[in-house]
């Protein structure tokens, strides 16, 4: 009877010891496994990273292609500078995607001018410029009074119609209504205030924005609104952001402006307007060269529109944003860069690899 017992003891002893070697031979499996995964997952990630450096050093020589050349003749050796920029140009591709193949690697990625937003900048720029022209008259002696005095007139309408602008841009983007619009708008001028150093101890660093994301902080503005996607009755939202900039010298470029943008030009565009500049602008041969031919080839485009909106446009660009995104497998990065196309060089000034 003993000896039964004993043989049972050393069977349950048995086949707790095989179970326990199971267990921790099934563990090492599963932790080589993903040490494997791991590193697979790594390997691809270092060649998607690569692999968007080098988007982006192509994406910039299409740029850099297009301010070698001239506008009119696109002689590459031309000491003429580009004066105007359109869908037709190398970086644009006519809106069409830039693919790159690099080994296992795929890239597809936009090259668009931040020309075509509006200026989210020009909300703030009139005051401060208003300031130092407060302290200079401080400064000059009285013969000189009158002409200062009369600029911040000049200066404050501007603003009111910038203040215009961006108001009209949420509600026709945002669907918001006038006082909802007001409100966002003055909580994000108070917000760049701030990031400019007009509060002392808060922000003292003076420094702009970087990235419009910044404006979730701005009182009244949410993310659904800022970004787009999914408001709380679930219908799908555009978010404005697409259609802002802080990086632009200041003027609209009606050569890639959407719709929405120059419909916030002026409470006189009409979509009918709108539409008969994309119109036109589709042909190589009528792209604008200069705004003044804006109300020459568009009919629509009265002396009255023209005149409330020929210091908000441009023709030019010189701010470009390039995304991309690059797969390997299953595993995906994606890049953001802003650039600055200054004379006939180009420089980077945001990339963001993520």
């Amino acid at each position: 009877m003993i000896k039964k017992a004993k043989k049972g003891i050393a069977l349950v002893m048995v086949l707790m010891l095989c179970t326990i070697l199971v267990v921790v031979v099934s563990e090492f499996a599963y932790s080589c496994k993903v040490d494997a995964y791991v590193a697979y997952n790594q390997a691809h990630d270092l060649q998607n990273r690569y692999a968007l450096i080098s988007f982006l050093n192509r994406a910039i020589a299409r740029i850099q292609l297009d301010a070698l050349a001239d506008n009119d003749n696109q002689d590459k050796n031309s000491q003429k500078e580009k004066t105007y920029d359109t869908i037709f140009d190398p970086w644009a591709l006519q809106g069409q995607k830039l693919e790159v193949e690099l080994g296992d690697t795929t890239v597809e990625g936009f090259i668009i001018d931040e020309e075509r937003k509006f200026p989210l900048l020009k909300l703030i720029e009139k005051e401060k410029k208003s300031e130092n022209k407060d302290n200079n008259n401080q400064n000059n002696n009285n013969n000189n009074n009158n002409d200062n005095n009369k600029k911040p007139n000049n200066n404050n309408k501007k603003k009111v119609s910038y203040k215009k602008v961006f108001t009209k841009l949420l509600k026709v983007v945002s669907k918001k209504d006038g006082k909802t619009a007001e409100a966002m708008h003055d909580g994000i001028v108070a917000w760049l205030k701030e990031k400019k150093g007009k509060m002392k101890e808060k922000y003292p660093t003076k420094v702009a924005i970087y990235s419009l994301k910044e404006l979730l902080f701005a009182k009244g503005i949410d993310q659904t609104t800022l970004l787009g996607g999914e408001d709380k009755k679930k219908r799908k939202v555009t978010g404005f952001a697409n259609y802002i900039t802080i990086w632009s010298q200041g003027k609209v470029n009606i050569n890639t402006a959407s719709q929405q943008v120059l419909l916030s030009l002026s409470d006189k565009m009409t979509p009918d307007i709108a539409k008969a500049i994309i119109a036109k602008r589709k042909n190589r041969e009528d792209v604008f060269k200069k705004t003044a031919e804006l109300p020459q080839k568009v009919s629509e485009v009265t002396k009255n529109v023209f005149g409330e909106i020929q210091d908000k446009i441009g023709v030019s660009s010189e701010y470009f944003r390039i995304t991309a995104t690059a797969k390997t497998e299953n595993v995906t990065k994606q890049l953001v860069a802003v650039v600055h196309r200054q004379e006939k060089k180009v420089y980077t000034i945001y990339c963001e690899i993520k």
